[in-house]
């Protein structure tokens, strides 16, 4: 979507926030964003300054916090377009298991992260299946 310009990536969270925090009209990917970052209160201050464009935080996972974010809404766009096929039905037997959307989406992106990790360890074209294997182990 920007292709290798790190900057402009950035500035859409930024840019995101901003309008939600004015109550504006957000684009689908915009609402996706603002999800994500409304799920982590502890950057609701960095998002608020736009001087914060070109710093890094780490999530508590290690990695950092774009990159966390960016799991977020990668995985928002799946749900929302069920893609890979089905990914929607395990997100909601996930929330019938645990009843908190914040810690079914960390429970999934740890999965993405994976499947991600392995992609690029394995330069062929990525299996969703093997992805939505990953998911499904979720539930057991």
């Amino acid at each position: 979507m920007f292709g290798q310009d790190i900057q402009a990536l950035r500035t859409v969270y930024f840019d995101a926030w901003e309008k939600f925090n004015q109550q504006a009209i957000l684009s689908p990917l915009e609402h996706i964003i603002t999800q994500a970052i409304s799920t982590h209160p502890e950057y609701h201050d960095f998002f608020s300054d736009r001087k914060n464009v070109n710093h890094t935080l780490t999530h508590s996972d290690g990695t950092p916090h774009f990159f966390h974010l960016g799991l977020h809404v990668a995985l928002g766009e799946q749900l929302q377009a069920d893609r890979p096929k089905g990914i929607k039905k395990i997100y909601t037997k996930l929330m019938g298991l645990y009843f908190d959307p914040i810690e079914v989406e960390h429970k999934m992106i740890h999965c993405l992260m994976a499947f991600l990790v392995e992609s690029a360890q394995h330069p062929n074209q990525p299996n969703e299946k093997n992805y939505l294997a990953k998911l499904e182990k979720l539930i057991c």
